[in-house]
């Protein structure tokens, strides 16, 4: 069986993950890169870019034209030469499984979980790719193990790795997308729990996130673009306007009615956030002993738009905000990054992912 090394984060950390690498954000739309050079907390911006990925290039995250994706990393490849990379992976192809696994002192314990994913993925053990953390110390009365396993079809991630290869980049690192986010917006060593709300412009991914370890993702089927075509056909601008008017703009009737335009999107996607939340509280979280989620935290390029935080907190009766993406990376009074505000939260992911690993916190 093929196995992934690295959706999480591991201590202590192997020297090929100490190496500086070029963070490689990957979408359905685009392909975003960032470095950063420096120590962890006091770091700086050195590159960064993008290059849009024209549609059913890749697919819900499933590279159907391997040969023209290619093609865009190469031409990356050749403007800006890196070559070591940490990537992201897609969410909606991932899962996060939690399970109990028989323990028995000098067991392999990858052999073990191996054999009882097929009770919760549908897939054969030899169809997938996956990683795990112990999340508990042996239960001596019950003779098992508590884990937790991100899991990915075997055919995704080799398709990602074959295309790296082609074009002569290496991966070092693989991080499911809400994996490589929490790595930008919690700050280092907070073991509360998050739940973090990713809204890009096709769907909005859901991770809950504590000890800056993904506990659950899911994925919502709406993202900002509902929001920019609800503004264009109610109110008859273009979209670069639009555009303009989700960053500029706070949800409040008296501007534009924005929040009368926008209000069935809002809605949609707040029911579905707020049924993930009540079903990690009702379920999820009481069966496996985690902790209930502390706070919310908005990111992805669908969190420019003003006054969402403050509206999805109303409607949920829950702690939102805006994350900021640059929390591990340097500070303001320092630093200025040269990625404007409102572009910033749509680098999250990218930036997570050019972060070295977390240092071990006491």
């Amino acid at each position: 069986m093929m196995r992934a090394e690295h959706f999480f984060s591991h201590i202590p950390v192997p020297k090929l993950l100490a190496m500086s690498a070029v963070g490689l954000d990957i979408t359905d739309r685009r392909v975003r890169f960032l470095e950063l050079s420096g120590s962890r907390g006091s770091m700086e911006v050195t590159r960064y870019g993008e290059s849009p990925i024209a549609p059913g290039i890749i697919v819900g995250g499933t590279i159907k034209k391997p040969l023209e994706f290619a093609a865009i990393l190469q031409s990356m490849k050749r403007k800006y030469g890196f070559e070591f990379v940490r990537v992201s992976l897609p969410e909606e192809r991932a899962y996060i499984v939690h399970m109990d696994v028989p323990y028995v002192e000098d067991t392999n314990l990858y052999d073990a979980i191996s054999f009882r994913l097929e009770e919760y993925v549908p897939f054969k053990p030899d169809q997938v790719v996956f990683d795990f953390i112990p999340l508990s110390e042996t239960r001596e009365t019950a003779g098992t193990i508590h884990v937790l396993a991100a899991v990915m079809p075997k055919e995704d991630v080799q398709t990602y790795l074959d295309v790296l290869d082609q074009v002569g980049m290496t991966p070092i690192a693989l991080h499911i997308e809400g994996q490589a986010m929490a790595r930008a917006i919690v700050p280092e060593c907070d073991n509360q729990t998050y739940m973090i709300v990713d809204i890009g412009r096709l769907r909005t991914g859901v991770s809950i996130v504590r000890e800056g370890v993904v506990r659950f993702t899911s994925t919502v089927d709406i993202g900002s673009d509902s929001f920019s075509h609800d503004i264009i056909d109610a109110l008859g601008v273009d979209e670069v306007e639009a555009e303009r008017m989700k960053n500029e703009h706070t949800l409040n009737i008296r501007e534009h009615e924005l929040e009368r335009v926008l209000r069935p999107s809002l809605e949609r996607m707040s029911d579905e956030i707020i049924k993930l939340y009540e079903y990690w509280h009702t379920y999820q979280a009481g069966r496996t002993g985690e902790t209930p989620v502390y706070h919310v935290l908005l990111s992805g390029g669908g969190a420019n738009l003003q006054g969402l935080a403050e509206y999805l907190g109303k409607k949920a009766n829950i702690p939102v905000s805006v994350g900021n993406p640059w929390e591990n990376v340097n500070s303001f009074d320092i630093y200025i990054p040269p990625i404007e505000k409102h572009a910033a939260l749509g680098y999250a992911t990218v930036i997570g992912l050019a972060l070295p690993e977390r240092h071990v916190c006491i």
